[in-house]
């Protein structure tokens, strides 16, 4: 089957803007290629997809859309002829009698809007909890219709929305045979997101500060008041800036981390960081909410802690140091596998039919089907 998938419009791929929707991305492609299906990528111009993974891409020029979690929930989007998401919208379009079906990563009202006029079906891969009452409302109209369309990473995220009909939950997979290995930590703490006040940075800082560990901290900065705010108050010598490094680098340098932190103030809508360090062996010591709260398996894969109580996240980290990282890893695989993945994404989007036909599958009245998130 051939699968055409629309990304982000807020940055062109591979330079963090795009957070999780990115590696996302990379690890949907090698999911469907691996079941050899073909696809095409619509993307922001100067974007790299990885060497690894075999897709076309086609790169559209046009104004960058601003990220609607550093606006207010009432904020308004509107797109013009210049905008680069209406421009990617209108390529897809042009495109849609080449493929089976479209797979929409971006969280934004348009594409949402205009499922039910393309006669491809389009699907939605939520990347985000309710953070928008344009997008919210997009989805609920989508999901009185036809809510086979929407997915999301977890429930959590799912119920952030009012829908009147249930919606299918779509936790990632990792091409494992990538993941590395250390079976010892160095003492460390490791933080991994945007530089962002949403992703709750100050309150890791805080807790590496009372657990007496330094913190490596990676993520793209976008953000710098933030940054700056964050360096002028707590002791450089806790704070370790790491940068944004590719994927695989991150992962290399963050296996030998004693720990993960994850402390985000809103709701996270899964925490790929989360899931990649359980299946690299590294514990996680998370906020009990949104996505994290359906990842780490408390007591066996990490701790999760009372969201806000630094004391207790502190003291979390003395014992999730002392777990043994070949269970953790061994519990991240059997959850986690690509292969596993691709099959609920070849269920959610009807890509396991030998004779597939658009126009009877945009009209399908099939009732959704919930996915494991195992």
């Amino acid at each position: 089957m051939k699968v055409l998938i629309v990304t982000t419009p807020v940055k062109p791929i591979g330079q963090g803007e795009g957070g999780g929707v990115d590696v996302s991305l990379h690890h949907i492609i090698r999911a469907l290629t691996h079941r050899q299906h073909e696809v095409s990528v619509i993307a922001p111009k100067g974007s790299q997809l990885d060497a690894d993974v075999d897709a076309k891409l086609i790169a559209i020029d046009g104004e960058l859309q601003q990220s609607c979690q550093v606006h207010a929930p009432n904020t308004r989007f509107f797109c013009d002829d210049d905008c680069v998401l209406s421009r990617m919208w209108s390529a897809a379009q042009a495109h849609q009698d080449d493929v089976d079906c479209i797979l929409n990563l971006a969280y934004d009202w348009l594409p949402i809007w205009l499922t039910p006029f393309l006669p491809t079906p389009v699907f939605h891969l939520i990347s985000m909890a309710n953070e928008n009452q344009q997008v919210a409302n997009a989805l609920q109209r989508l999901n009185h219709t036809a809510p086979e369309r929407i997915a999301f990473r977890t429930h959590a995220a799912a119920n952030t929305f009012s829908f009147s009909r249930p919606v299918t939950t779509l936790a990632n997979g990792y091409p494992l045979a990538q993941f590395p290995f250390s079976p010892d930590g160095d003492g460390s703490i490791a933080w991994v997101g945007r530089i962002s006040p949403e992703k709750g940075l100050e309150d890791a800082i805080r807790i590496a500060v009372r657990a007496d560990m330094p913190l490596k901290i990676w993520g793209f900065e976008q953000d710098s008041d933030y940054r700056q705010a964050l360096t002028r108050e707590f002791p450089p010598s806790i704070l370790q800036w790491q940068g944004f490094v590719p994927h695989q680098t991150l992962l290399q340098q963050f296996q030998h981390c004693s720990a993960l932190l994850m402390t985000p103030k809103w709701v996270e809508a899964f925490g790929n960081c989360v899931a990649e360090a359980i299946c690299c062996g590294v514990p996680v010591v998370a906020y009990n909410a949104g996505g994290p709260a359906e990842i780490v398996e408390n007591g066996t894969t990490g701790f999760l802690i009372r969201p806000g109580d630094l004391d207790q996240a502190a003291a979390a980290l003395s014992h999730v140091c002392q777990m043994n990282r070949t269970e953790v890893r061994r519990q991240g695989h059997q959850r986690f596998s690509l292969e596993a993945y691709a099959e609920r994404l070849e269920i959610w989007m009807g890509l396991q039919r030998t004779t597939h036909s658009r126009h009877s599958a945009s009209k399908r009245q099939d009732p959704p089907r919930p996915l494991a998130l195992g």
